[in-house]
Protein backbone atom coordinates (compact mmCIF):
# COMPACT_ATOMS: atom_id res chain seq x y z
CA UNK A 1 0.00 0.00 0.00
CA UNK A 2 1.51 3.37 -0.88
CA UNK A 3 0.32 6.77 0.59
CA UNK A 4 -2.36 8.14 -0.92
CA UNK A 5 -0.81 11.75 -2.39
CA UNK A 6 -3.20 12.76 -5.49
CA UNK A 7 -6.66 13.63 -5.26
CA UNK A 8 -8.14 12.95 -1.79
CA UNK A 9 -11.75 14.00 -2.11
CA UNK A 10 -14.83 13.26 -4.71
CA UNK A 11 -18.69 13.73 -4.96
CA UNK A 12 -18.99 10.86 -1.88
CA UNK A 13 -15.83 11.28 -0.48
CA UNK A 14 -14.14 14.37 2.13
CA UNK A 15 -10.99 12.73 2.12
CA UNK A 16 -9.25 9.32 1.25
CA UNK A 17 -5.97 8.62 3.26
CA UNK A 18 -3.86 5.45 3.78
CA UNK A 19 -1.40 4.22 6.29
CA UNK A 20 1.33 1.45 4.79
CA UNK A 21 2.27 0.56 7.68
CA UNK A 22 -0.78 -0.73 9.08
CA UNK A 23 -2.34 -1.59 5.34
CA UNK A 24 -5.46 0.52 5.25
CA UNK A 25 -7.17 3.04 3.23
CA UNK A 26 -10.05 5.23 4.92
CA UNK A 27 -12.86 6.61 3.09
CA UNK A 28 -14.63 9.75 5.08
CA UNK A 29 -17.41 10.01 3.01
CA UNK A 30 -18.52 13.64 1.96
CA UNK A 31 -20.71 15.64 4.31
CA UNK A 32 -22.93 16.93 1.56
CA UNK A 33 -24.59 13.40 2.86
CA UNK A 34 -27.07 13.60 5.23
CA UNK A 35 -26.80 9.97 6.40
CA UNK A 36 -23.03 9.25 5.68
CA UNK A 37 -21.35 12.44 6.12
CA UNK A 38 -18.82 12.45 7.87
CA UNK A 39 -18.76 8.57 8.85
CA UNK A 40 -15.62 6.49 8.11
CA UNK A 41 -15.14 3.53 5.96
CA UNK A 42 -11.77 1.80 6.41
CA UNK A 43 -10.46 -1.33 4.45
CA UNK A 44 -7.86 -3.52 5.84
CA UNK A 45 -5.21 -5.50 4.20
CA UNK A 46 -4.27 -8.91 5.64
CA UNK A 47 -0.78 -9.70 3.84
CA UNK A 48 -1.48 -13.65 5.64
CA UNK A 49 -4.30 -14.40 3.68
CA UNK A 50 -4.18 -11.81 1.27
CA UNK A 51 -7.44 -10.77 2.04
CA UNK A 52 -9.22 -7.38 2.53
CA UNK A 53 -12.15 -6.63 4.99
CA UNK A 54 -14.05 -3.66 6.05
CA UNK A 55 -13.80 -2.07 9.49
CA UNK A 56 -17.23 0.13 9.54
CA UNK A 57 -16.86 0.52 13.17
CA UNK A 58 -13.99 2.37 12.56
CA UNK A 59 -14.90 4.86 14.90
CA UNK A 60 -18.42 5.11 13.53
CA UNK A 61 -21.23 2.62 11.98
CA UNK A 62 -22.16 2.97 8.81
CA UNK A 63 -25.54 1.39 7.94
CA UNK A 64 -25.08 -2.06 6.63
CA UNK A 65 -27.02 -1.25 3.09
CA UNK A 66 -24.60 1.07 2.06
CA UNK A 67 -21.40 -0.64 2.77
CA UNK A 68 -19.72 -2.39 -0.04
CA UNK A 69 -21.23 -5.45 -0.96
CA UNK A 70 -18.29 -7.43 -0.08
CA UNK A 71 -18.38 -6.29 3.66
CA UNK A 72 -21.77 -7.10 4.14
CA UNK A 73 -23.08 -9.80 6.47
Amino acid sequence: IDVVTDKTSGKYTASLESNPDELYFEATMSREDSVLGGKILRLIYHPDTKMWTCSEDYPNKIPQKFLPSTCRE
